[in-house]
């Protein structure tokens, strides 16, 4: 990786080659990053994808959140919120917060083929927001200070958003200081 932050990208890539080729999917991730930004080589999601799926198939958590990400953006594939779901669970299970996160904004909002289950959406923000994933917490804050599918909670919404302020998410901080001003 060094040589790749260094803007080194022709060696970066022959060393993401060797160590990909001999099964080492940190690197495999690696020649995603270079295809999906176009850092020494031409950009490409299509080819992002397929080192995406190379790492993925070797278990590597970040490729797998990676790939669900192209997948509910449609970058390099056609949408399909149900792949998204498919890897997202996959590196969430791993304990990927912001995989964990996206799986609840997607059993938040729905659509594509997805049905809203909120349920699932705690669920999942929760696992997220207990690794200290700020955009988990700020939506579980919002989520008990509007009563959306839990008992409105005013002292638990302004412990949500205490800690995502707590961990640099300027949105908790104003719902925070906007609860506390309220007497909460």
């Amino acid at each position: 990786m060094k040589a790749y932050e260094n803007g080194d990208y022709k060696m970066a890539w022959s060393i993401f080659s060797d160590l990909s080729y001999k099964g080492d999917a940190k690197a495999t991730y690696g020649l995603r990053l270079m295809h999906y930004d176009g850092k020494g080589t031409y950009q490409s999601y299509i080819e992002a994808l397929y080192w995406y799926q190379r790492a993925s198939e070797q278990g590597f958590a970040e490729a797998q959140f990676s790939l669900g990400y192209m997948h509910e953006k449609g970058l390099g594939v056609e949408q399909n919120y149900k792949k998204a779901i498919e890897w997202y669970r996959k590196s969430g299970y791993q304990g990927v917060a912001k995989a964990q996160c996206s799986l609840g904004d997607i059993y938040h909002y729905g659509g594509k083929g997805v049905r809203s289950d909120y349920k699932k959406a705690i669920e999942w923000y929760e696992k997220s927001a207990s690794r200290g994933y700020s955009p988990a917490q700020a939506v579980l804050g919002a989520m008990y200070e509007d009563g959306v599918s839990v008992r409105q909670d005013y002292k638990k919404a302004k412990e949500w958003f205490g800690k995502a302020c707590d961990n640099g998410f300027q949105i908790g901080c104003d719902e925070y200081k906007k609860l506390n001003q309220q007497g909460y």
